[in-house]
């Protein structure tokens, strides 16, 4: 797949390249007279917009042609990593282990799900800005809208202003859902993604018939092997998968999300199989929110991983998340309408997460 860069995503990337020149900037190359000048508070980029705008492609054509130490990681690892680090580590030691390995640091795909994550990025942002840790991230909401109506959001709104000061914080707009349109160019302005290409997604509406098919296909990939469980080990815990083979895993909607499963375990799926099929993927809303949550990331890693996934699900992509009177995501406004469920909250920020989800199924079916 290749991307061509708009007037508008060329604009923010010149912008990108020229805010991240002077935060790269080492005091001992720096000239007699740039000594006397203001270093700049902000030292972190925050790229954000609508699904499917070219926020990932854009910064990663950034950060590829970064020549300094560098991490990229998506958000949901890179808390599950920190939450892991600091039950044996206090965070100012963690933070400064990290500066001394990267200069940058890129954390893709911000999402605020709950309280504890929160209250961790307004701990993790200034311990890394401290240490003069460039940050980039990307992600869906602006700055104002961090953890919009999440429970005891009081605890976490006066970071807001801190972030604004010191990020350079950038809309990238636009009507089109670059994922569900091909593009083909040879401009020098062409940014090649690099998921791989010969991996779809294979797509049936729910029914006994098409788990029947689903399952036809799964024993059709490896004939000679029969079937059977396979055992994964987490730390102090195992998920048992009841039906695989060399390449392939074969399981329903609840074994994948009405578990216990976490972000690192769906990588370590993808990364055991090559192949999924997942069947009977429901209708989701405000009962079903924590399914939900482990669907989308499983989703998000097999996309970043290019694993090739066959799929059976009550709707279509764009029609998977629904409210309560049944109209799909897409139709649902800005209501901003909130359920507490234990220390959650439910809001209109999981239905726009889920906009993410739908949009990379549809652009790789």
């Amino acid at each position: 797949m290749q991307f061509t860069f708009n007037t508008n995503q060329q604009r923010l990337l010149d912008a990108i390249q020229r805010h991240l020149a002077l935060m790269c900037v080492d005091g001992t190359r720096r000239s007699i007279t740039s000594l006397f000048k203001p270093r700049p508070i902000q030292n972190g980029i925050y790229l954000y917009g609508d699904v499917g705008r070219g926020k990932t492609t854009l910064m990663g054509h950034i950060y590829d042609h970064v020549p300094v130490r560098k991490k990229r990681v998506h958000c949901d690892t890179f808390f599950a990593e920190l939450h892991r680090a600091l039950q044996s580590n206090d965070l100012d030691s963690l933070m400064l282990d990290i500066s001394h390995s990267y200069r940058v640091i890129w954390i893709d795909e911000l999402q605020i799900y709950d309280i504890a994550t929160a209250m961790l990025l307004r701990r993790l942002i200034p311990a890394l800005i401290k240490r003069r840790v460039i940050i980039l991230m990307t992600g869906n909401v602006a700055p104002g809208d961090f953890y919009k109506n999440g429970l005891n959001h009081e605890q976490f709104k006066d970071f807001i202003p801190y972030f604004n000061t010191h990020f350079y914080c950038l809309p990238l707009k636009g009507p089109i859902d670059y994922r569900t349109q091909a593009r083909i160019s040879s401009s020098d302005n062409v940014h090649t993604n690099k998921r791989s290409q010969d991996k779809k997604t294979h797509f049936w509406l729910a029914s006994a018939a098409a788990t029947i098919e689903m399952k036809e296909v799964f024993e059709s990939l490896d004939p000679a092997t029969k079937p059977s469980p396979f055992t994964m080990q987490f730390n102090h815990r195992t998920w048992v998968l009841s039906a695989t083979h060399s390449s392939a895993a074969f399981i329903d909607f609840s074994a994948l999300a009405e578990t216990t499963c976490a972000f690192d375990d769906y990588r370590t799926l993808v990364q055991t199989f090559s192949t999924i099929f997942v069947t009977d993927v429901p209708i989701f809303n405000e009962t079903n929110r924590d399914p939900c949550r482990r669907f989308m990331a499983f989703i998000d890693i097999a996309y970043e991983c290019g694993a090739e996934l066959y799929i059976s699900a009550h709707a279509a992509p764009d029609a998977l998340y629904q409210d309560p009177e049944n109209k799909p995501w897409g139709t649902l406004g800005k209501d901003q309408d909130k359920k507490q469920e234990g220390n959650s909250v439910i809001d209109s920020g999981q239905k726009l997460h889920f906009a993410r989800t739908a949009s990379r199924l549809t652009e790789i079916l």
